[in-house]
């Protein structure tokens, strides 16, 4: 034979043998992970069984648990696929094993022995305490142990009690997770009950301050203390007849007169133009008492009545201002009697200024502006304080900055808030006159822009100047007004 025929002969027999079948004996090899890698009893175990290899596709994958034997042993599948997802029931050594099958029949497996964990007793917060023996079992994340101290809370009813009615206080709002707890009820060093609720009966009238201390399972404790007003419960007297010392004898009339036997004038609205309306029942009449009542239920707002808000405002200018009040002692308390500049407040023109002021035959500009008089304001926070404020342009607006009476604070020895007082204004011509129970106060000289017409109001706000609202604000803030008079030349 040719070696030109030898070397076709070879090449044909190697053209032949690159298209022959794989042999039967391809490569299997199974292989598997998991985790956790410390699985739990009645927890989920995931197997991954993608690392296997299997070179004539499709393949297949069995998983078997081969019991606690292990191979040889009592032998269960638990499923198929290359992903497994496990919850076993009980603890112990598990014999997993996986095995992979290519088309062609040849498999290979793999077992792995895994010891599964007893599902630990639960312990919510972490602290090693097992939640069955933990005073407080589930909040996690609290500082330092877990476990938060008690945050007291409690109410008081009614808010408003008057002498000789029983007073209930319920504590069943207080924050105390490592339980049980204690409850104890103070009057000061006074204790006078014990539990969840208590109740008291006030034979006196005036400011009452109580106290709840909690102790929770741990021995730690807190404390919160309310002050409320408890009243008398005989309405107050008729207001007196003639005319009052401060203008005796000067030749004033009474041109106002509000008992307040019923919210009736028409003069009367809810609210402020800038802030109308009010809280449902936060304004009403009840023995002859208007009574205006910011809670904490409804959030603390608020609550106002005015002469600008009525269908028929009424304004004064000049004269002698006076009511009869009693208001709530409490962080956050701002119960107020004022006039305000009624063209201020009916400016069509704002923010530029009331075009009825400074033209020919008109009031000087000044008198358009934010006039104010505060005959009465007081801070729950400072219940012994009478502010008395005349403001030349309370809102700083028309470009022109505000300016008020520095001597407007007055410490008057005593807690204005334990019963009604007469808070009284002498607005003169050239000067303006506080008085409280007709003594006079204070003093300061007016404003350019003082001698306009104003409009009264009553309120009780939250806020003002010394601090907001806090746990220790009585639920009901209220300002009382028994009477409001008006005289003039």
């Amino acid at each position: 034979m040719s070696i030109r025929h030898l070397f076709l002969v070879a090449s044909a027999c190697a053209a032949a043998a690159a298209v022959l079948p794989a042999s039967a004996g391809a490569a299997v090899t199974a292989r598997f992970s998991y985790t956790p890698s410390q699985p739990v009893a009645e927890t989920t175990t995931t197997f991954d069984g993608s690392a296997s290899v299997c070179d004539r596709k499709p393949c297949s994958y069995a998983w078997r648990d081969e019991g606690t034997d292990g191979p040889g042993g009592a032998s269960r599948l638990l499923g198929t696929g290359t992903m497994l997802y496990e919850t076993f029931s009980t603890a112990g050594d598990k014999s997993i094993r996986l095995t992979v099958t290519n088309r062609k029949g040849s498999a290979n497996s793999t077992v792995k022995t895994i010891s599964v964990d007893a599902t630990p007793a639960a312990d919510g917060d972490g602290d090693g305490v097992a939640d069955a023996q933990d005073a407080c079992p589930v909040l996690a994340g609290s500082p330092p142990d877990g476990c938060p101290a008690p945050t007291p809370a409690f109410s008081v009813t009614p808010s408003a009690p008057t002498v000789g009615q029983q007073v209930s206080f319920d504590a069943s709002t207080t924050g105390c997770p490592a339980a049980p707890c204690s409850y104890a009820w103070s009057h000061g060093s006074t204790a006078f009950a014990s539990g969840q609720t208590a109740s008291f009966t006030y034979q006196s009238s005036g400011a009452k301050a109580v106290t709840l201390q909690v102790t929770d399972a741990r021995g730690r404790s807190a404390s919160l203390s309310r002050t409320f007003t408890v009243s008398d419960a005989t309405p107050p007297p008729p207001p007196p007849a003639g005319e009052p010392a401060p203008i005796a004898g000067q030749g004033y009339s009474k041109v106002w007169d509000e008992p307040f036997d019923a919210l009736s004038s028409t003069s009367w609205g809810e609210g402020i133009w800038y802030d109308p309306g009010s809280p449902a029942n936060s304004i009403f009449v009840q023995n002859g008492i208007l009574n205006l009542v910011s809670r904490r239920s409804q959030g603390y707002q608020n609550v106002t009545v005015s002469t600008e808000g009525g269908t028929s405002p009424k304004v004064f200018t000049g004269g002698y201002f006076e009511s009869r009040m009693r208001w709530t002692k409490g962080n956050g308390a701002w119960p107020a009697f004022w006039l305000f500049s009624y063209r201020h407040a009916v400016n069509p023109n704002y923010p530029s200024l009331n075009s009825a002021c400074g033209g020919a035959g008109e009031p000087p500009v000044a008198q358009c502006y934010s006039a104010e008089l505060d005959v009465f304001e007081g801070q729950g926070r400072e219940p012994n304080v009478f502010y008395g404020t005349i403001h030349r342009n309370s809102c700083s607006c028309y470009g022109v900055n505000n300016t008020q009476n520095g001597n407007n604070w007055h410490n008057v020895g005593q807690d204005l808030t334990t019963a009604f007082h007469t808070y009284g204004m002498l607005w003169g011509a050239t000067d303006i006159k506080w008085y409280l129970d007709g003594q006079l106060v204070g003093t300061a000289p007016v404003y350019d822009s003082t001698n306009q017409p104003m409009f009264l109001l009553l309120q009780m706000w939250i806020g003002g100047w010394t601090g907001g609202t806090d746990a220790s604000t009585p639920d009901e803030l209220k300002t009382e007004v028994d009477w409001v008079r008006v005289w003039q030349k």
